[in-house]
């Protein structure tokens, strides 16, 4: 039997399976207004809490479902580097918006002040990741997180149909919370990209434009995607975004404060001067957040290790007495020696350096083509 007629054969199966699904449905429809009544109220009763949800798929057909999740724990504050204070600014314009809705609205070139989307451009572990989970934190609204493999589908038409599921539940949430949702795409180029199948051509760039801007609006719901690759998304789709972002770009005071902020934990030595902070910053030249974060780990685990080691038993009684930095210091201290010798046994690592090569050559592209990129 040719592969055509079996892919036919298999959709009649699965309408049947649908319609009957369909016509169960209706001999307890006015039982089910009464559960969705009632999640209504639950939903609108915790509004002052923050939500967020996961996507999936499954069933016969790989719907994509919607489920809670603990939100993550992390603050704007936390997270260092160019560009990201714009991102916490343009969450502020968001906020503006829907609390003086009338005034932006009148005041609004195109009559609306809706459809605010924000791509994050940066190279792995600059912190594009991180603006998500603190916009996903953020309990005065609420987010959803969406991955490539949670929306994708092998039945034919399903993966169009999965972003047109997104938005109408985004939308529903809305409503019935009356917060804002933010949908969050990490590494959005690769859900993007078009994808040929056996039953035809998947192109998720051409749905996600049409509801992101498109004739139908949906009012109070931002898309936010990181990308690390932005040549290959389609031009269509990043004029969708209203704010395209270059974050995570480190310059020498951005590094300081990143290696201050990673062993602020740790006990350090008071004989650190300022010119040894800049000393050793000039070394992490093109260092993003994650190489800076190795750099503190190494360090951590090194010194805590040989502790531990040198002295078992004191350093059992301070981990049951649960010691204080200062109580630490008495018998460790981080010196800017250590701090030196963790920045050399990085940079020897031909991954770390291909890591700092990478993210300045990323910036470099990143800058050019949002300066002249024909649009």
């Amino acid at each position: 039997m040719h592969i055509l007629q079996i892919i036919l054969i298999v959709n009649s199966i699965l309408y049947t399976y649908e319609a009957r699904k369909g016509l169960k449905g209706k001999s307890v429809k006015k039982k089910g207004r009464r559960r969705r009544r009632k999640s209504g109220r639950a939903l609108r009763a915790s509004r002052t809490e923050g939500e967020f949800y996961v996507c999936s798929t499954g069933g016969l057909t790989d719907q994509l479902h919607l489920s809670r999740s603990e939100p993550p724990k992390v603050s704007f504050d936390d997270i260092k580097g160019a560009g990201f204070s714009e991102a916490k600014d343009f969450l502020s314009h968001l906020e503006n918006s829907k609390r003086c809705k009338s005034l932006y609205e009148t005041t609004s070139p195109r009559d609306t002040c809706e459809r605010a989307h924000g791509l994050l451009i940066g190279p792995q572990g600059c912190g594009k990741t991180e603006v998500l989970r603190a916009v996903g934190a953020r309990q005065q609204d609420v987010s959803i997180y969406l991955q490539g493999s949670d929306i994708l589908s092998s039945w034919f038409g399903e993966a169009e149909k999965n972003v047109k599921r997104l938005f109408s539940r985004a939308h529903d949430i809305q409503i019935q919370t009356g917060k804002h949702v933010h949908i969050l795409i990490d590494e959005i180029e690769a859900l993007l990209a078009a994808r040929g199948t056996r039953t035809g051509v998947v192109d998720l760039g051409l749905e996600f434009q049409s509801l992101m801007d498109g004739v139908v609006d949906y009012p109070n719901i931002s898309v936010w995607g990181t990308t690390n690759h932005l040549d290959r998304i389609p031009m269509p789709m990043i004029r969708r975004f209203s704010k395209l972002l270059i974050v995570g770009e480190l310059d020498c005071d951005d590094r300081i404060d990143l290696l201050k902020h990673y062993l602020r934990k740790m006990p350090l030595s008071h004989n650190y001067s300022d010119e040894k902070w800049y000393e050793q910053s000039q070394r992490l030249d093109g260092a993003t957040g994650d190489v800076i974060r190795k750099v503190a780990d190494h360090v951590w685990r090194t010194r805590l290790g040989r502790f531990i080691e040198e002295d078992p038993n004191q350093a059992q009684q301070l981990s049951e007495s649960g010691a204080s930095i200062e109580q630490m210091r008495m018998y460790i201290e981080i010196t800017p020696t250590d701090i030196d010798e963790s920045i050399e046994t990085l940079l020897s690592n031909i991954g770390v350096r291909q890591e700092i090569d990478t993210a300045k050559s990323t910036y470099e592209h990143a800058k050019y083509f949002v300066q002249n990129a024909e649009i």
